[in-house]
């Protein structure tokens, strides 16, 4: 699951979450993040697979991103060890797509964000006038817990600070769910044709509690780095403009 799609050169390199039997704890599993390549983006049948972060625990999330500073490539993901004990998502630097260059650091564990019942997670990176913007998921992705949260700092490395919620569930859930915000998360941002940022990211359509009943949805945001911020609402069951095509 989680897959991202990062383009090098000529080529494409999708990297996945591998779902394993076993594993030191039966609440976790074991679940390991691999990648494969292609020249063709739409399909990644019979290419070759290379395994990056394998262990008895789960390493889940796996998002690239290259600095655009000095094309230094980066892997973000999460890691979870015995249940109960937390989570946290670290970066770590890449020679390549397939092979690491160096040590991990972390960017945040769980314990570092109120209310987090011990989730981390769906981390992505983006750097914009000189400033990185780290966003994750934070909260019970089963329930209105669950929200998009980002901080900022001065390299992909970090310290990364002022932590800040960007989105998050309607504060009032008691009417229409088609229309209420419920549990935002999975933060991915995009350019449009004209420049524009928009959140593509995920809610639940009903308040269950479950890890099911999940839609797609897209938002627009302003990305203030002189302001160290992110501006943007979530939406639902709103005519809203809609992204330029390219």
């Amino acid at each position: 699951w989680a897959p991202e799609v990062q383009r090098v050169g000529d080529r494409y390199f999708l990297y996945y979450v591998n779902v394993m039997t076993g594993g030191a704890d039966a609440e976790i599993g074991n679940k390991d993040i691999a990648v494969v390549g292609s020249a063709n983006p739409l399909d990644f049948r019979g290419g070759r697979s290379t395994i990056l972060l394998d262990g008895d625990y789960a390493f889940i999330d796996p998002s690239p991103f290259v600095d655009p500073s000095d094309d230094q490539a980066y892997l973000l993901y999460k890691f979870r060890g015995e249940f109960g004990t937390g989570s946290l998502v670290r970066i770590r630097p890449m020679s390549g797509p397939r092979a690491f260059n160096g040590e991990s650091t972390r960017l945040v564990h769980s314990d570092d964000v109120p209310n987090s019942f011990n989730i981390v997670e769906h981390p992505m990176m983006i750097r914009r006038g000189g400033m990185y913007f780290f966003l994750f998921s934070a909260g019970n992705g089963a329930d209105s817990t669950y929200r998009i949260a980002y901080m900022t700092g001065d390299r992909p490395t970090g310290p990364f600070t002022r932590l800040t919620t960007l989105f998050r569930s309607d504060a009032d859930l008691s009417g229409d769910p088609s229309r209420s915000v419920i549990a935002p998360g999975a933060p991915s941002i995009v350019r449009d044709g004209a420049g524009a940022d928009w959140m593509v990211y995920r809610q639940k359509s009903t308040l269950t509690d479950t890890f099911a009943e999940r839609q797609v949805c897209i938002d627009a945001i302003d990305i203030q780095p002189a302001r160290r911020r992110i501006v943007g609402e979530a939406t639902k069951g709103r005519r809203l403009p809609a992204p330029t095509p390219r």
